[in-house]
């Protein structure tokens, strides 16, 4: 997905939601935040779908726009993108504050997406989340490396400060285990961004 098929897939939402606020949060979020950038410099050049939370939420709303919009629905057989609906109770793992911190999306009224420096502590926390599960038996894959390769596109390129994010990460409340993870997964994160970095200067 790029900026311009983002916004085509936004507008036919809102045009569905005019008294809610909508929030794109995950990957997809970044190219609200950086509309200038190609999807290849900010490590999401894979993704398909946009991740939606509507405010005030409604589920009888979120199903009449997952039939329009989800996945294996009509705009993504003739788009081939689709949109997640996520009930926005489930706003987490974000960093405190980050409502405070959205950012609007030009050109389409009361639509926001997430401040990249909370994307990248999310994409982190999660990582560091899947992993300490995998280890814990309670599920049989982890997230792989998407969530660290993102995050180090946006470092290495010099789009996010990665003091900020270690920052934001450090303030999550979770389990020590996850906690611990996290660490690691930043260190991880910084090492690949530092190669990141090469190629740019290349």
């Amino acid at each position: 997905m790029d900026h311009s098929e983002l916004t085509r897939l936004i507008t036919k939402v809102r045009s569905m939601t005019a008294s809610r606020r909508i929030i794109i949060f995950g990957s997809t979020s970044l190219l609200g935040a950086f509309p200038d950038c190609s999807p290849a410099k900010l490590g999401v050049e894979v993704t398909l779908d946009a991740d939606i939370f509507l405010d005030p939420d409604d589920s009888s709303v979120r199903a009449l726009l997952v039939e329009q919009f989800g996945a294996d629905r009509s705009y993504h057989g003739e788009h081939g993108r689709y949109a997640d609906f996520v009930d926005f109770r489930a706003s987490g793992p974000f960093p405190s504050g980050w409502q405070s911190r959205l950012i609007p999306l030009p050109g389409l009224d009361d639509v926001f997406v997430l401040d990249p420096i909370d994307v990248a502590a999310n994409k982190l926390i999660a990582c560091a989340q899947a992993r300490v599960a995998k280890r814990l038996g309670r599920r049989e894959e982890d997230r792989g490396t998407k969530d660290i390769d993102t995050v180090a596109a946006l470092i290495g390129s010099g789009l996010i400060d990665a003091s900020l994010v270690e920052q934001r990460l450090a303030g999550l409340d979770f389990e020590n285990a996850v906690m611990a993870e996290a660490t690691t997964v930043f260190r991880q994160t910084i090492a690949q961004s530092e190669r990141v970095r090469r190629t740019v200067d290349h």
